[in-house]
């Protein structure tokens, strides 16, 4: 975690009290976590990877305890420091069940503009400001299909960065009328979000078990008398999950991919295809 102090420095500067309202932000550096789930060959949200949640859980609800009653935290996409979400191969589909997680997590999410629609890191661009390897993180923001994707109407050799030079280079425009597109799956997400007590920010997390060699992970979410389950596969392998203490007639899928319910006996078991996801209100 890494506490950013700027709303505070504001404050004093215009003499405004902001000590009601503090983030801290799992990053990269400081407390581990973060290079476990999104950065590193062999992190959680790979397809091919062999990266397991625990550890990232454990650091994340470590955490919560230290920060309880003081702030909230927020497990961003990515930032200006890092590679983008869709950095390395990832595609649309291994996108959504990342934010699927992002956008049922506690605390506060954050969305790096232009990973809603899948904006990839450009490796190889001149360092600017310091930038270095991750100036690729920081171009601009591809609107539509006109000059400069619609970010500027300067000459193209005046950008500050470039664009993504690929003729098929993700678009809001192009994905806003595509019922299927990362950025409708992220809206539907935030519109489930906002709506559903038991996904914002303070609402109660119940991580459900996950064994070493699981690929897979499950967790409540809960306010009240509303509850959801949330299952997650980033892995390209099919996955099998029990789970004890859920009525399967109580099941109402929201916002789901490749995963099927069976029920036996008391329990419910789980089939998860490769890359899936699933938000079931119980």
């Amino acid at each position: 975690m890494r506490n950013f102090t700027l709303l505070k420095y504001i404050g004093k500067i215009l003499n405004v009290r902001t000590d009601s309202f503090d983030i801290d932000f799992v990053l990269p550096f400081g407390v581990g976590g973060y290079t476990d789930l999104m950065l590193n060959e062999k992190s959680f949200f790979r397809r091919h990877g062999s990266g397991k949640i625990q550890g990232f859980v454990k650091s994340y609800l470590e955490q919560v305890v230290t920060v309880k009653g003081k702030g909230l935290i927020s497990v961003p996409s990515a930032n200006r420091d890092v590679k983008r979400a869709c950095a390395d191969g990832r595609t649309a589909r291994d996108l959504k069940v990342i934010f699927t997680f992002l956008l049922t997590w506690p605390g506060v999410p954050l969305i790096y503009y232009g990973d809603e629609i899948g904006m990839r890191y450009i490796p190889g661009l001149p360092s600017k400001e310091g930038g270095y390897g991750r100036t690729g993180s920081r171009t601009p923001m591809q609107w539509d299909k006109g000059p400069n994707a619609g970010f500027s109407t300067a000459d193209k050799d005046r950008l500050y960065l470039s664009l993504d030079p690929r003729r098929n280079r993700p678009t809001v425009e192009k994905q806003a009328n595509d019922p299927g597109s990362l950025l409708n799956h992220v809206r539907k997400l935030i519109a489930l979000r906002k709506r559903s007590p038991a996904l914002q920010a303070d609402a109660t997390l119940i991580p459900l078990q996950a064994e070493n060699n699981d690929r897979h992970f499950a967790y409540l979410r809960q306010s009240g008398s509303e509850r959801f389950l949330i299952l997650l596969n980033p892995s390209a392998e099919p996955s099998l999950v029990r789970i004890n203490g859920i009525k399967p007639d109580s099941l109402t899928p929201q916002i789901c991919h490749g995963i099927d319910i069976y029920v036996e006996g008391d329990d419910i078991q789980v089939k998860l295809a490769g890359i899936s996801y699933g938000i079931f209100k119980l």
